[in-house]
């Protein structure tokens, strides 16, 4: 939370999520039902806490690492309300994607590259 070293410490239940989606910035952003079980406390160096309430009932998390957020993303979506999209797998629909006369020029497979 900025330059003071305080630190916001969250257990968020899924349960309490509505619905989340991204920023542009990448933050997952999560719109709160009622919060009963959640809890949000603000930490500072020294180790003293003071309650942090959700403004508008939403909280915007950042991640140090893209994985954590795409594992959440990808393995809890319904439980957190992203949107998710189903994407068509292609195929191809031969076996052998070069035929013998691209192996006689192109063993590689470098395509002229």
């Amino acid at each position: 939370m900025g330059l003071s070293k305080s630190y916001l410490h969250i257990c968020l239940y899924y349960e309490e999520v509505e619905k989340s989606y991204q920023t542009n910035k990448g933050r997952l952003v999560c719109v709160l039902k009622n919060v009963e079980k959640s809890s949000f406390v603000v930490k500072d160096k020294e180790g003293r806490e003071k309650a942090f309430v959700p403004e508008d009932g939403m909280i915007a998390l950042s991640f140090q690492d893209t994985k954590g957020k795409l594992v959440l993303i990808n393995d809890f979506y319904e439980k957190i309300g992203y949107p998710h999209k189903e994407y068509n797998k292609l195929e191809d629909e031969e076996d052998d994607y070069y035929s013998e006369e691209d192996m006689k020029w192109d063993r590689l497979h470098k395509h002229g590259l």
